[in-house]
């Protein structure tokens, strides 16, 4: 529908534009190039409106947390289906403090007391 409204030529207003850009977000699957092209605007109007809007930020983010969420059910559908490339990336990612992981991290709190003593040689 938007894309439709938008080839049509129909003019909208700011706050419109914005309900619209959110709508195709979601729909190109929070591509910001894709948006933009489609919506017939440049990236720096989109980044301008983020930083300008608390709100439009915080709408787009939760854009991008459903798609998250979508992501994720599907990552869980092929859990389900003992897909074991899936199993082992979601024990990677979501098991890490069970000791899933490749490579060790460790975390270090407080001061690191060192000395460092320079000697100066006169060769002469």
């Amino acid at each position: 529908m938007t894309k439709d409204l938008i080839k049509r030529g129909f003019t909208l207003n700011t706050a419109e534009k914005k309900e619209q850009f959110l709508e195709l977000y979601r729909d190109l699957h929070c591509n910001v190039s894709e948006t933009c092209r489609a919506m017939g605007m440049s990236r720096r109007t989109f980044y301008n409106w983020r930083n300008a809007s608390k709100r439009f930020e915080s709408a787009v983010a939760d854009v991008e947390e459903e798609l998250i969420d979508f992501a994720e059910s599907k990552l869980r559908s092929r859990i389900d289906k003992e897909d074991t490339i899936a199993i082992i990336f979601f024990l990677k990612t979501k098991g890490k403090r069970r000791g899933y992981m490749e490579k060790q991290q460790v975390e270090h709190s407080g001061n690191i007391d060192s000395k460092l003593t320079i000697e100066v040689v006169d060769t002469k």
